[in-house]
């Protein structure tokens, strides 16, 4: 598996009142990208107030409470410290053109093919959405995807509201950006090749269909599937995909002792 990172500095015009009442400011982002077929954008580097220390921020949306909640990340702390150390390494580096990607070779042990199963996901009616679940990657999960119905449009290629066709997609969660005086949503996760989309696009279906099967049957045998699973589009830690695997002897020995500066391009 290959990674590549791509980091740029922030320097704000002015110090406005919502960030000098922030805990953290934010110096600079990240990007990630996963053997050229997915990327993972706005990855924040922030620093805290209190002590100067850097640390990188994973892209978030509110919880059932508000608060913001991870929906891709790492599933081992190892793992997560790895990438921590990458991306300040590369980012605090000197010799390192920012804004340019920086690729760095992880071995064959460790891998990012998507993988779930069925109870990874559920069925669930709102809209054009029609079931919602969670990926895992290798040792990363992505939550709050969601399985929908494209929207039917006219002969003039308008949409028609309410109106959706059989054939489904896969969305993962948006950020809003204002564009020429518009909203427009982005995926932060998403896949960049059309083998990476297709093959993501099948393992969120097959694992919904698999759901479905599977809770029909049991609706024959009277027994409840998934009871405590709610409408609000979150997947429980439960959900995750066998989350407690020891990855212990996974070789992170590249990753985790990088030794920057690397050379623009160049695979580590």
């Amino acid at each position: 598996m290959k990674i590549s990172i791509r980091t740029t500095h922030y320097t704000p015009s002015e110090q406005t009142e919502k960030r000098a009442e922030a805990k953290s400011d934010l110096i600079g982002y990240a990007t990630l990208r996963f053997d050229d077929n997915y990327v993972l954008d706005k990855v924040q580097i922030r620093e805290r107030r209190d002590n100067n220390e850097l640390f990188v921020a994973l892209p978030t949306i509110p919880d059932k409470e508000g608060k913001p909640k991870e929906f891709f990340h790492p599933i081992t702390p190892e793992t997560r410290t790895a990438l921590n150390k990458a991306v300040l390494g590369q980012f605090n580096d000197e010799n390192v053109k920012q804004g340019d990607y920086y690729t760095y070779d992880l071995g064959e042990k460790v891998t990012f093919k998507p993988t779930a199963k069925a109870d990874n996901f559920f069925d669930f009616t709102k809209e054009n959405v029609v079931g919602i679940g969670s990926v895992r990657f290798g040792e990363w999960v992505c939550e709050n995807i969601s399985v929908k119905r494209k929207v039917e449009r006219d002969a003039d290629g308008n949409s028609i509201k309410g109106k959706y066709t059989d054939e489904l997609y896969v969305d993962t969660p948006k950020y809003p950006k204002k564009k020429d005086g518009k909203t427009e949503y982005q995926q932060m996760f998403y896949p960049v090749t059309e083998e990476a989309a297709a093959e993501f696009k099948k393992v969120c279906i097959d694992a919904l269909e698999e759901f479905k099967k599977e809770k029909a049957k049991n609706a024959d045998w009277g027994i409840g599937v998934h009871e405590e699973r709610t409408n609000d589009q979150s997947v429980e830690k439960d959900n995750v995909q066998d989350a407690n695997v020891d990855y212990s002897d996974m070789d992170l020995s590249e990753f985790e002792d990088l030794v920057l500066p690397a050379s623009n391009g160049r695979s580590r």
